[in-house]
């Protein structure tokens, strides 16, 4: 049977403490994670082992998060049940929960994380987790063979695949056998989609250059009313030149509209040949796998992973042309407007405050008269919601000498944590007595003797004169000898 190794470490950022720096606190995670195999209730797994086939049950195991890392009898990391070769099936996939996550005290939480066992190998979850913006656990499975490149030898297409092992050649297609209505469809699919990203361009720069040439027009007229004033000739040339530099703008856009549609036909035709390259994969696995059904259903399933990922990147970079078309827009317009206020944001509001006889200065310079300083201050009175009357106004170093005397008061009223006390100042320690005092603790003499009374029960301690009295009344009779040495004494 093989094993796969499962760690992790985690930490947790935490709200800074009672330290001289405003840097946020990182504490190591303490919990339980258990681990649970992906299978339907009942299910099991069939292992040839030397001795014959074996029937594996798995269970859920639970292990502690310890210092923030998963631990096992002391160790780093815990070993599960992996499959591989010679079990069926031989992919075992596992589900990591998590529970009582905590640090210093604070509730954590962590989303669960399936994954593929690694056979003789490693796993560790922080790599595989779900990234926080994706609302499905993304799996990582045993490291594989990945198609490495496509070549063309005489009439026929090598594929060739790249594992652990090296680079090898995975299936052999004769060209002839692509139909001509497959290329046809890739094709007519590829050229549809550059002539509607070719034309959403086209519409793009016709509505720009219809938007710029109605600013050119307006700017026209505003110069020709302002014609008497300098001042005001001066700002609509300005206006027809930003109109001109809006409309370049948006040539620009349209011209990288334009870039970004080809080279999302580009990755179309990339990803259709990759999907037709997995699905020959995907045949040529089945055939190869006649064998054994359940290697035949996971390399099928994962040809079809492989042409869904080829499909999602499409739709990603198709979403990104046009991101990046709408992008340009807004930034040239943005770039226009150079931050101008509201009421000036558009040539008509400019132009109509020209017809009343005013410059955009004049405009300007009354709005502006009407707004404080970016730097400026207010007295205690200008807050608008004060404190309570009974607010005082304390400094700094007011407060610092109240916290002095505070604290000098905690030092003259409390002992340390750390101290020591005499024999009289313990208030229920008994009597110390040298005589035979009852209820008193026994204290040596100056010579080391100590005074006892006269025992009442076997386990009492005795006197000098209980024992001698007690040993006078013995008499010895006689005594033998026994071979094991020892003396044997006779007594009345």
């Amino acid at each position: 049977m093989r094993f796969t190794t499962v760690k992790r470490a985690i930490s947790a950022v935490l709200l800074d403490g009672d330290d001289p720096d405003a840097t946020p606190e990182t504490r190591q995670v303490q919990g339980q994670v258990t681990f649970t195999p992906v299978m339907a209730e009942g299910d099991s797994v069939q292992v040839q082992t030397a001795d014959g086939p074996v029937t594996v049950v798995l269970s859920p195991i639970t292990v502690r998060i310890s210092d923030g890392v998963v631990m096992h009898r002391g160790a780093v990391g815990v070993q599960l049940f992996a499959g591989g070769e010679g079990s069926n099936p031989p992919l075992i996939r596992w589900r990591a929960s998590f529970s009582n996550l905590q640090a210093q005290g604070v509730p954590l939480t962590l989303r669960d994380v399936v994954f593929d066992a690694i056979p003789d190998g490693e796993v560790d979850l922080t790599a595989v987790a779900p990234l926080a913006t994706k609302p499905e656990p993304i799996v990582r499975g045993p490291q594989g063979t990945s198609i490495a490149e496509l070549t063309v030898e005489g009439g026929d297409l090598i594929v060739w695949g790249k594992s652990e092992a090296g680079v090898s050649k995975l299936s052999v297609v004769s060209l002839s056998e692509l139909t001509s209505e497959a290329a046809r469809k890739a094709a007519a699919d590829a050229a549809a989609g550059v002539d509607a990203a070719v034309r959403a361009s086209r519409d793009a720069a016709a509505s720009s250059a219809s938007a710029a040439k109605t600013s050119e027009e307006k700017a026209r007229d505003s110069e020709a009313k302002a014609a008497g004033s300098a001042a005001a000739a001066k700002t609509s040339e300005q206006a027809a030149k930003g109109s001109e530099s809006k409309a370049a703008g948006s040539a620009a856009a349209a011209k990288i509209s334009e870039t970004n549609a080809n080279m999302v036909v580009d990755h179309v035709v990339e990803s259709a040949t990759a999907a037709k390259t997995s699905e020959a994969i995907a045949k040529e696995s089945e055939a190869n796998a006649a064998g054994s059904a359940a290697t035949a259903r996971t390399q099928a399933d994962r040809s079809k992973v492989e042409a869904d990922r080829s499909k999602t990147e499409a739709d990603r970079a198709a979403q990104a042309a046009a991101e990046s078309s709408v992008k340009a827009v807004n930034d040239r317009v943005n770039t226009l407007l150079a931050g101008a206020p509201e009421a000036y944001d558009t040539l008509l509001e400019i132009a109509r405050e020209l017809e009343r006889g005013q410059t955009a200065e004049a405009a300007l310079t009354r709005a502006i008269a009407t707004k404080a300083d970016k730097q400026h201050t207010h007295t205690f009175d200008q807050i608008v919601e004060p404190p309570d009357d009974g607010f005082e106004q304390r400094t700094l170093t007011q407060l610092f000498q109240e916290f002095s005397i505070i604290l000098q008061h905690l030092s003259d009223t409390t002992a340390p944590t750390s101290h020591t006390h005499t024999m009289s100042q313990v208030t229920d320690l008994p009597t110390v007595s040298q005589s035979a005092a009852g209820s008193s603790l026994a204290q040596r003499d100056s010579a080391g003797r100590l005074t006892v009374s006269a025992p009442t029960s076997a386990a009492h301690a005795t006197t000098k004169s209980y024992v001698d009295g007690a040993v006078s009344g013995l008499v010895v009779v006689g005594n033998t000898s026994a071979t094991d040495g020892n003396l044997h004494i006779v007594y009345e």
